[in-house]
């Protein structure tokens, strides 16, 4: 699920892992960021929970 967060804090785990946390500048990006994870995330994930 591609979070997005507007005008936000960066977050930084232990160890260096990656936050999977997009930072927009206004709702436009905001919007553009979650629809274009979406897409990459459902081509990833293609297959549904019966599969």
């Amino acid at each position: 699920m591609p979070v997005v967060g507007l005008r936000t804090w960066r977050l930084a785990q232990p160890e260096a892992r990656r936050v999977p946390l997009r930072r927009a500048r206004d709702a436009d990006e905001a919007v553009r960021l979650a629809v274009r994870a979406a897409r990459r995330d459902a081509r990833r994930r293609a297959r549904t929970w019966l599969s």
